[in-house]
């Protein structure tokens, strides 16, 4: 079990111990002090349950150690001041179960105080964290994105098909982190310009059904296509964006993601920013011209 599961049991049974020790008072106890003490019976549930809740959120356990610590420093403060008081009010008196109650019903309202407040400081350090993982992902996409815009470039000025098809996967493969990828060019047939995908896996019948669907919208095979995605142990599910390149005539991208997780929404984004980039560079070329230019 892990540190932060020990301290929200920790808190769970530092909470139950103070519950048993009002029950135990309770139990010799006249009805005056029966009320005196339910209060405190039920802060001592509270601060039990602080405990079960911290443990049943996983999001919010890594702080559990923050959250006990709020409680051993709201106790022990409130214990200090308790004991400031009593030994003031009861120095003289012979019996110290007055001061006692005193200390332990301090103790335990400090307790409460410290919990409220380690709660709003693992629920605001919770908060900061996404906040931090979210700037993270923003600020790792618009890097990704401008370092796109410098294949653009060299995408406008490629010559012919197979320029383009080599910047594509490159992009695909680095800035996108994907395993696999290929370039078909579809008019009439399925050709395919450049591949990493395994040799035995089929690539036509995906390349003819993306060909006809929107240009430039990005399509998950199986999940949101008629078609199947190749038999292959290692592929989940491929990505495919169908890019207009003439009359009649469609370049289909394929991209697979690495280790078999699925693409986020940010790498399909580049993906589609990636097809709009090719479309504009693909007019001028005719990718009917499969072989590399004579020099």
């Amino acid at each position: 079990m892990d540190r932060e599961s020990l301290a929200a049991l920790a808190l769970t049974g530092y909470g139950g111990l103070l519950a048993v020790v009002y029950l135990w008072q309770v139990g010799g106890a006249d009805a005056g002090s029966v009320l005196r003490l339910g209060p405190f019976l039920l802060i001592a549930g509270a601060i039990a349950y602080a405990g079960i809740w911290l443990y049943r959120h996983e999001e919010y356990r890594d702080q559990a150690e923050w959250v006990v610590a709020w409680t051993v420093g709201g106790g022990s403060t409130f214990m200090a001041l308790a004991a400031l008081v009593v030994l003031n009010h009861w120095v003289d008196v012979a019996t110290t179960a007055p001061a006692a109650r005193t200390i332990l019903d301090t103790v335990t309202g400090g307790s409460l105080a410290g919990v409220v407040a380690g709660l709003y400081d693992a629920q605001s350090r919770h908060r900061y964290a996404e906040l931090q993982v979210e700037r993270d992902r923003v600020e790792r996409f618009a890097n990704k994105a401008e370092s796109l815009n410098r294949y653009a470039q060299a995408l406008n000025e490629s010559t012919h098909v197979d320029e383009i098809s080599a910047l594509s996967l490159e992009v695909v493969q680095l800035l996108i982190g994907s395993r696999d990828a290929a370039f078909l060019v579809v008019d009439g047939g399925v050709r395919i310009v450049d591949s990493t995908f395994p040799e035995r896996v089929s690539l036509e019948e995906i390349g003819l059904e993306v060909a006809a669907g929107e240009p430039l919208q990005s399509v998950r095979c199986p999940e949101e296509t008629a078609c199947d995605a190749p038999e292959h142990p290692s592929i989940s599910e491929v990505v495919a964006i169908p890019v207009p390149a003439g009359r009649e005539r469609a370049v289909v991208l394929l991209a697979v993601p690495e280790a078999r997780d699925s693409y986020s929404d940010e790498d399909v984004d580049l993906l589609e920013l990636l097809s709009a980039h090719m479309a504009t560079a693909l007019p001028d070329i005719d990718p009917g011209a499969v072989d590399p230019p004579e020099p």
